[in-house]
């Protein structure tokens, strides 16, 4: 982790062409360790929350079947936008395709994950990879950080040596560098 992925879409999911483009948006943040009927929950609540719709009353003992429906119906002839925030299993996207609804409104399910496996299953041939920085890139970027008051942010030479070996051993990683 730390190469930028949720950094990344988090500015695409909060661009305003994007807020326009979609009439429903939810964020879940997913993790190592999830169950199929919360995480429908959490999704279906992010949604209601977007639009500022209250949750049926019987919402958090709703088995899967139910929150699959409510989901669909949620999601019927809306153009959604659902981001999934850090996704470890590959086993997440088979246990919530279905109630995400393939509907003709050019809807969109985003996945975060570090895990090929998981970008492949649920991607298919529209998997984009984060690369670490190259190495100029992240001097310049530790450099707009360690030293923002200089001179255009440069690193004082007494200080280069050390500086440039810490750069080195954060491997590219934003998330490190910063």
């Amino acid at each position: 982790g730390g190469v930028g992925k949720t950094t990344l879409v988090t500015r695409v999911y909060r661009d305003r062409a994007i807020l326009s483009h979609f009439s429903c948006r939810a964020w879940v943040f997913v993790s190592q360790n999830y169950n199929v009927d919360d995480l429908l929950r959490k999704i279906l609540r992010a949604l209601l929350q977007e639009r500022m719709e209250e949750a049926a009353d019987d919402f958090d003992s709703m088995e899967y079947r139910r929150l699959v429906e409510a989901l669909r119906a949620h999601l019927d002839r809306q153009r959604y936008l659902i981001v999934l925030d850090d996704v470890w299993q590959v086993s997440i996207w088979t246990d919530i395709s279905y109630a995400l609804l393939a509907n003709s409104c050019r809807s969109r399910v985003v996945i975060t994950t570090r895990m090929q496996e998981v970008a492949s299953v649920a991607g298919g041939s529209r998997v984009m990879t984060v690369d670490p920085l190259p190495e100029e890139m992240a001097w310049s970027l530790f450099c707009k950080k360690a030293f923002p008051r200089g001179e255009g942010s440069v690193c004082p030479p007494a200080l280069e040596h050390w500086a440039r070996r810490i750069v080195d051993k954060c491997e590219g990683l934003p998330l490190a560098i910063v």
